[in-house]
């Protein structure tokens, strides 16, 4: 059975991306990061930062629940790719340097079956960006935790 834990809220502040961060107890280090609002330029950080520390801290499966962020921007895909890239060891490029981090995101970050980085409860406009094949082919993306969890 399923279980979570370790329920932290982070972005209390005004301005940051409230984010809370609960993680599932079993044989394999999951985080789920449910952020509430959207992700575009002036939120995405705050998503890549909490990310980096759960990868610090060694998670190596992030289950990323946006049942409760209506938009995505370009900046919140490149946060997306990052914390793809940093789940796999890989360096990530710096979201400051612009197109080049734009230009990563479009070759992918591998294919899902090595991927780590799961989406989970998308909301409709959400998941209709989502499924576009630039982004389906690295982002695996479900309407379960349960089977979010099983394909870790």
């Amino acid at each position: 059975m399923l279980t979570e834990n370790t329920v932290r809220m982070h972005g209390q502040a005004r301005g940051t991306l409230p984010i809370t961060v609960s993680s599932i107890t079993g044989r394999k280090r999951i985080a789920v990061l449910r952020p509430r609002g959207s992700l575009d330029a002036s939120t995405y950080r705050d998503l890549i930062t909490e990310a980096k520390k759960l990868c610090d801290a060694g998670v190596r499966y992030i289950l990323l629940d946006l049942c409760e962020t209506p938009y995505i921007g370009v900046s919140g895909l490149v946060a997306l790719h990052n914390i793809g890239l940093m789940l796999q060891g890989d360096r990530a490029p710096d979201p400051e340097y612009g197109w080049q981090a734009i230009r990563a995101l479009e070759r992918g970050i591998g294919g899902g079956a090595n991927n780590r980085l799961k989406i989970l409860r998308a909301q409709p406009q959400v998941a209709q960006l989502l499924q576009r094949p630039c982004f389906a082919r690295f982002l695996d993306v479900y309407t379960d935790l349960n089977a979010a969890v099983a394909s870790c």
